[in-house]
């Protein structure tokens, strides 16, 4: 994953301890990919729409989600935003976070190489109004064209004994 081997011992996976750290997060999208008409460019064009839903089993209530779209440079954005953040959503404690944010984005590309990933960070807000990282998640845009149901899950930094303790008496995250 994104920690690498050696901080595997730091970090908390919510595939590895789902019933510990239960992280979860919802993606769903339409995808189109086409070649271009135009007699010029003969570029192929991808079509990402879709919205990110929203997010369960977070430390925090109070979730807000930044996201973006990275790809390798094969792939040249044409239309929309490849980053952005969804507003803060304050649900009752057994219910999910709804973001409901929209994604459309529009590139050209020349080649496969680079195909674009979805990076997602869910924030937490404390009592104090101190944002938080309550996880960590990435997911690959499906090749094929079509409608797609995606979950990411999510993990974030762990921190040692001395640096969970010290948030358990000051607050905030390792």
């Amino acid at each position: 994953g994104a920690a690498g081997t050696s901080r595997a011992s730091r970090c908390s996976s919510s595939s590895a301890q789902y019933r510990a750290l239960p992280h979860a997060f919802l993606s769903r999208g339409r995808q189109h990919a086409r070649s271009s008409s135009s007699s010029v460019d003969h570029m192929a064009e991808l079509h990402i729409i879709g919205e990110i839903q929203g997010g369960s089993g977070f430390p925090r209530p109070d979730l807000f989600c930044k996201w973006s779209i990275s790809s390798g440079t094969n792939f040249r954005l044409l239309q929309g935003a490849s980053s952005g953040q969804t507003h803060c959503d304050c649900p009752n404690s057994d219910e999910p976070a709804v973001w409901s944010h929209p994604i459309d984005v529009h590139y050209s590309l020349k080649g496969m190489d680079g195909w674009p990933r979805l990076a997602l960070e869910v924030w937490g807000l404390d009592d104090a109004g101190r944002c938080e990282i309550g996880g960590y998640g990435c997911c690959i845009v499906p090749t094929t064209a079509g409608s797609y149901e995606l979950r990411c899950p999510m993990w974030r930094p762990h921190g040692t004994l001395r640096e969970r303790l010290s948030c358990f008496f000051l607050g905030g995250m390792p």
